[in-house]
Order: C-alpha cells, then structure tokens, then sequence
C-alpha cells in the first residue's frame, strides 16, 4: 500500500509534535534523503526550502528533531517560538518546520483552543504585494498545524511591511522581519490596539 505524500507529511509531523522535547537544531543541515533538493553549494542547507510543494521533506525533518540520547536541551514555550521565512517565499525552510513543529507543541501543552497568527514580510515589495505575501505565510504555518492535527484554530493576521522587528536596511534586518508569530487569546498583538482570540 503506498502512502501518500499528505499522509507521510501529517505521520511525521504528528509524531514529531508527540515527541516528550523538541530542541531546535539550528547549525545542523539536514539528513539527506532523496527527496531534498540540492543546495546550492554558495547557501547555508538550513536555508533551503523543503521542496516544490513545501512539504516534501519533511519525513526527513521528523529525524532532525530532537531524538533519546541526544544532548540537546528542550526548546522553551516562553515565548512561543518564531517561525522565519526566506526571502519573497512563503514555503517552509527546514529551520521554519522546526519551528512550526515546536510550535505545536507549546499549543498542546499550553491546552488552547484559539490562537492568532501575526505574519509579516520585509520592507521590499509594494504594500499590497507584502500584505499578500504575509498571508500566504500565515496560511502555511496555520496549514502546517492543522496537517499536524494541533487541536487550534488560528485566525491569521497579516501585516506586510508594517511592524518590522528589526528596523533597518540591509538581510541583517530583512531576515529578522520575515516572520509568523502566534499569540494567545487575550494577548496584545503587534499594532497594540488589537488583542488576539
């Protein structure tokens, strides 16, 4: 009986999720499989997307994740972690998927029934076109969890350029403003007018 390609995702995303600690593994590149693209040998690997559909590796992904015996320490839930983006991409790199994993995890922990997905693009691009790049963001890492059956439902929020993390010019402040935050019902979000549900 083949699996599909939905399914494996889901499988290893939901088992990742079930793990006891989930550590980031930021430096590591990851496993190599099949079904990574190769990169280009002038990147990092961590900042390769995952592949065409943005979710082809990520059986692989389950076995960079925090495993028994390693020595890596378990990722704190305060604050919730952050999930960045690529440059004018809205697909997952390996170190987003982490991410998103340890996400749902902090969201079943912390037993919530909403959440509020912030999303954001750099200062690059037309308005309307940040605006929509954020959306397809937020739509990924809210996919993501839902594929990952992390019992939530998220609204998301996306603000383009508005409310950079990191005010500036130049990739050290770009990257830094490519990003999908969650909060929690009640929490203040970005614009501080406006609280999450």
């Amino acid at each position: 009986m083949k699996t599909s390609r939905l399914a494996r995702h889901v499988m290893a995303l939901a088992a990742a999720l079930t793990l006891p600690a989930c550590a980031s593994t930021r430096g590591r590149t990851a496993p190599e499989t099949t079904e990574i693209p190769a990169p280009d040998p002038g990147a990092k690997a961590d900042a390769q997307p995952l592949g065409a559909d943005g979710a082809a590796t990520t059986v692989a992904l389950a076995d960079a994740v925090a495993k028994p015996g390693t020595d890596r320490a378990p990722a704190s839930c305060d604050p919730l972690p952050t999930v960045y983006f690529a440059y004018d991409r809205s697909d997952l790199t390996v170190d987003a998927a982490e991410a998103v994993m340890h996400l749902g995890s902090c969201l079943r922990d912390k037993g919530v029934g909403t959440a509020t997905i912030e999303a954001f693009a750099d200062e690059r691009g037309s308005s309307d076109y940040n605006v929509a790049l954020s959306q397809r963001r937020g739509d990924e890492v809210r996919q993501t969890l839902a594929q990952a059956e992390v019992p939530v439902r998220v609204t998301v929020v996306p603000w383009g350029a508005a409310f950079p993390a990191s005010p500036g010019t130049g990739e050290e402040h770009w990257k830094l403003n490519r990003r999908a935050v969650v909060k929690l019902p009640g929490e203040l979000l970005v614009d501080g007018r406006h609280r999450a549900k």
